[in-house]
């Protein structure tokens, strides 16, 4: 049986700390890449013992008619998804990319019948699209040229590179700009259609000791997963200024693009699955806030660790519920 090895987790670009890890690991020189970063669901394809299966980021898929639904796209590039398997030397092989498109916003451009968008806020194009980005080979990725001439060759839509250079000068390179997909994609122009940011990351893959990769996201203001500013908050019990720090750290996290991140993650949802949503957005939310504050929360004593619990909960709700009818309906995001 196949076993489900799902994507590297991608690290934001705006932790400091982080960036100063790799660099005392000596994981900054050298060649890095910049790739335009696409809003929508993670998606794969893995073949093993000629077996095809697909993906998204979290379990394979029974049936890609219960995912968005892409069967039709997933029929159609099967026989490409194949020819590339049978370019590499490999027991196993999964192409990653990302499912994206179901809406195009121009007058020029005829909507698809009976097709709802992966994702609102950038316009891809008009039907479903896979925007392939990596291939990982007996569970080792290859080098982000190599993939890419792997594309070209079986005609698979992937990330170009847009920039290369050292580490700092792909963090500086612009981060919001207009989408190049439509373009490459021979569509017509839509005037605002910024795109959600950049993936960087380095030409030959790279791991931390722990077998992290090092891969990073620097999403524009727009997509950010995390408020620009510290909400304020007020405390009905009394509680240190770190804990209020920390609580404000949590509150920060939460935000609409966070929950469309976690949304495109399970597919279409019901106002049923409102516990489930709020379950997966808070292991989000804490599994990002753990990778700073894990020893500073555990240091608060344990009415501080409650209320900061308290207060995380109520955001999360009144989150959860501003938004479950719409992506119940298919309206958002």
């Amino acid at each position: 049986m196949m076993e489900f090895k799902g994507f590297s987790s991608i690290e934001n670009s705006y932790r400091a700390a982080y960036l100063e890890t790799l660099r005392n690991q000596s994981l900054t020189d050298g060649l890095f890449v910049v790739q335009e970063k696409v809003h929508g669901a993670n998606f794969s394809f893995h073949l093993s013992e000629g077996v095809m299966r697909t993906a998204k980021r979290t379990s394979f898929i029974d049936d890609p008619k219960d995912f968005y639904p892409c069967d039709a796209l997933v029929e159609a590039l099967a026989p490409r998804i194949r020819d590339l398997a049978g370019q590499v030397q490999g027991k196993e092989v999964a192409v990653f990319g990302e499912l994206c498109g179901g809406f195009y916003n121009h007058a020029d451009v005829t909507p698809v019948k009976n097709l709802s968008p992966v994702q609102r806020g950038v316009c891809y194009a008009p039907d479903l699209q896979f925007y392939a980005f990596d291939v990982r080979v007996d569970g080792a990725y290859l080098p982000v040229s190599e993939a890419n001439r792997l594309f070209e060759a079986v005609g698979l839509f992937y990330a170009r590179t847009l920039f290369s250079g050292s580490l700092e000068a792909c963090l500086a390179y612009p981060n919001d700009f207009q989408s190049l997909v439509p373009q490459w994609l021979g569509l017509p122009p839509i005037e605002t259609n910024m795109c959600e940011g950049t993936i960087i990351r380095p030409e030959e893959p790279r791991h931390q000791p722990s077998g992290s990769r090092v891969i990073l996201k620097n999403k524009n203001d727009c997509w950010k997963e995390r408020n620009k500013k510290t909400p304020v908050v007020e405390s009905l019990v009394a509680i240190s200024p770190q804990a209020e720090h920390l609580i404000g750290e949590l509150q920060a996290l939460v935000n609409e693009n966070r929950l469309a991140n976690v949304l495109s993650k399970m597919g279409p949802v019901t106002a049923k699955d409102f516990g489930r949503i709020i379950g997966a957005l808070s292991r989000d939310v804490m599994e990002e806030f753990n990778k700073d504050h894990e020893q500073a929360f555990a240091d608060l004593v344990k009415h501080e660790q409650k209320q900061a619990k308290k207060r995380l909960s109520t955001a999360l709700t009144s989150l959860v519920k501003s938004r479950i009818e719409d992506a119940a309906a298919g309206l958002w995001p």
